[in-house]
């Protein structure tokens, strides 16, 4: 039988950093990190599991410095647009996540009301996705 690691074991393994912290907890409860505490939070592949992103924004702002960064990249909306959803296989089982769609509108409106500018907005394709809409989008807002 195979042994599948979280993604927070696996985060572990690849980053080796005394400034650096992991923990899990549900994003949708109060954070458990003090005002102005971080430097960087970063949300991959999470958000579009999220049905409210207003929390978010604002946990995001509370516990980040002036000028912190917020990095968040999800599957794009325009995959979304046409069905695409966030799945995982195991063994030959295709399990599909519940996803709500939030507009890239959304990103940028949510995130001028918390405080953030946004920085840096990337779409990314994959080798085999030549001529189709993005695989992913990233966005980078900086507290103000």
């Amino acid at each position: 039988m195979p042994t599948y690691l979280s993604m927070i074991e696996i985060a572990k393994k690849k980053v080796n950093s005394a400034n650096v912290i992991f923990s899990t907890g549900d994003i949708t409860k109060g954070w458990i990190y003090s005002d102005e505490s971080a430097d960087l939070v970063t949300c991959n592949l999470v958000l579009e599991h999220i049905e409210e992103l207003s929390f978010i924004f604002s946990e995001a702002s509370r516990v980040l410095m002036k000028g912190g960064q917020l990095f968040i990249s999800e599957l794009h909306q325009f995959r979304q647009y046409k069905g695409g959803k966030a799945n995982f296989q195991i063994d030959k089982n295709i399990i599909e996540i519940e996803a709500f769609l939030h507009h890239i509108s959304d990103f940028f409106n949510i995130g001028k009301n918390h405080n953030f500018i946004l920085e840096n907005f990337q779409e990314w394709w994959h080798e085999q996705d030549k001529n189709k809409p993005p695989r992913l989008v990233s966005f980078l807002f900086i507290k103000y």
